[in-house]
């Protein structure tokens, strides 16, 4: 019996898994998925189509419940792996549990980055609740629910995500604004000249963009936003703020476990990384 464990419940740890199904019909192989997130593995590419349309929600799950049982995949979800303990070849959840490998498939993919703004924590340490971000199911259902009350949306960041999250936002009726800290839009996939064709085109669909800009404080009273402070000391007025400042490779659980890292988990040309027994996948893997 080989047990192969994978850490990351994206869409990349789905198609693994499905793959090695594929290829291994018997049951002497044993696949378990731990994510941490509550959903079934989900396609996150979807997510501005259903920010647009909400109908399109259902879209985003990859296979049913009944697919994964019957193809005798263990997909444990809301379980955070806090530890990989490579002389057991186990991984801890935050569930308590022990997960023993013989292989290791690391798909931890990327987090988002929270910029320094003022104020955009509470007190007690969370995010407040008119801002958030835009990379899960959970953060599009919570700019859905925004949207059927509020009047303006700011959106930290004009990348390729933060762009997306206007373009739906927009079309849910709201009054949207860009503020992004580069010079131009998509800074880094285009050159200034490609930068404001997109502007022009993005302005097109009524989305304000500011550049050269960052959000620099939340502005709350009696407990609604009201405004964000730009950089030049600028107000602008809003009901809910989404931050699309980028992402990071999620690489701490590997650094914890000792495995080489260069920005990205280092693999070689079979995707293994400096332990035999772990490999890794998609966002979180740096390859040559």
């Amino acid at each position: 019996m080989t047990k192969i464990v994978v850490i990351g419940a994206g869409l990349a740890a789905a198609r693994l898994a499905e793959r090695l199904r594929q290829r291994e019909t018997s049951r002497e192989l044993t696949i378990t998925v731990v994510g941490a997130e509550r959903h079934l593995p989900y396609n996150r590419v979807l997510l501005s189509a259903a920010l647009t349309d909400p109908r399109r929600l259902g879209e985003l799950v990859f296979r049913s419940n009944r697919w994964y049982r019957d193809a005798a995949i263990d997909v444990v979800r809301a379980t955070r792996a806090v530890r990989i303990d490579r002389r057991a070849h186990a991984v801890v959840g935050s569930d308590g549990r022990s997960y023993p490998y013989d292989k290791l498939v690391l798909a931890t993919g990327a987090n988002p980055v929270l910029p320094p703004i003022h104020d955009i924590v509470t007190p007690q340490g969370k995010l407040r609740s008119a801002v958030t971000m835009f990379r899960s199911y959970d953060d599009c259902r919570r700019l859905l629910a925004h949207a059927t009350h509020a009047r303006r949306a700011i959106v930290a960041g004009g990348g390729l995500l933060g762009l997306e999250a206007a373009r739906g936002l927009v079309s849910r009726g709201l009054e949207v604004d860009v503020v992004h800290s580069g010079p131009h839009l998509l800074h880094d996939q285009l050159d200034p000249e490609g930068g404001d064709v997109l502007r022009r085109h993005v302005e097109a669909l009524g989305i304000a963009v500011h550049t050269g800009l960052h959000v620099s404080a939340v502005h709350p009273q009696s407990g609604q936003l009201r405004a964000v402070k730009l950089s030049d000391g600028y107000l602008l007025d809003c009901d809910v703020v989404v931050i699309a400042c980028g992402s990071r490779r999620a690489v701490r659980l590997a650094v914890a476990a000792g495995l080489g890292t260069a920005g990205g988990l280092v693999v070689d040309d079979q995707l293994r990384t400096d332990d035999e027994a772990i490999h890794a996948i998609g966002d979180c893997a740096q390859h040559r």
